[in-house]
Parts: C-alpha cells; structure tokens; sequence
C-alpha cells in the first residue's frame, strides 16, 4: 500500500510535471518541424507535378503535329510544293517572274538594311 502512495505522490510531484512538459515540447518541436517539412515536400510535388502536365500537354502538341506531318496528303503536298512534283499525267508548269521583276528584286538585295526599311514603309 505503500508503494502504492509513493507512485500517486511522484505523479502529483513538481518533478513529474517539470519531465512532462520538456518531453511535451519535444513532441512538439518535432511534430512542428515534421508538419514543415510535409508542406514543403507537398508544394515541391505540386510544382512538379504542374512541371509534368504542361511537358505531357507538349508532348501531345507535338505527337499530334507529327501525324499531321507524316499524313500522306501533307507528304503530298510539300512533295509537289518543294520538288515540283507531279503525279503520271499531270504536267508542271513553271512561270518565270519577268525581267522587270527579277531587276527589282535584285536592286533590293543590293540596298543596306535601313533603306529597305524606308522602302518597305515609304515606297520608293
């Protein structure tokens, strides 16, 4: 009966209560440093998950703009626009720009950047 008191008189002791809030403020500390580093880890998922949908969006932009260039009718198209390609039956035709044109265009080439600006914008 005795060891009994003592046990209630050490939980009702100053000492008690002094070793209960040191280990309460441990548990606290790590439990709030815990929570930080939680949130942190949490936004720096988020920012990367963000990361990650706007590269897949991309990727998609991409894959879709490869199909669109491997479609045979593109293939086609850049194949009679660059080439001059024709299919059997068909003729090309090829129209040359007139003389007038082609010494406008090189009387341009020759004139220094400003002066083609001042032409662009002012005529000749």
């Amino acid at each position: 009966m005795m060891r009994s008191m003592s046990w209630k008189s050490f939980f009702q002791s100053k000492l008690f209560f002094v070793v209960g809030i040191i280990l309460l403020g441990i548990l606290s500390t790590n439990l709030t440093r815990t929570q930080l580093k939680d949130r942190a880890i949490r936004r720096e998922i988020a920012k990367l998950q963000a990361e990650v949908d706007a590269l897949e969006q991309e990727r998609t932009g991409y894959e879709t703009l490869i199909a669109l260039l491997e479609t045979p009718a593109f293939l086609e198209r850049e194949a009679r626009r660059s080439l001059g390609y024709a299919k059997p039956g068909e003729q090309v035709v090829v129209v040359e720009k007139n003389e007038q044109e082609q010494l406008q265009q090189q009387e341009q080439r020759e004139l220094s950047n400003p002066k083609k600006w001042w032409v662009y914008f002012f005529g000749s």
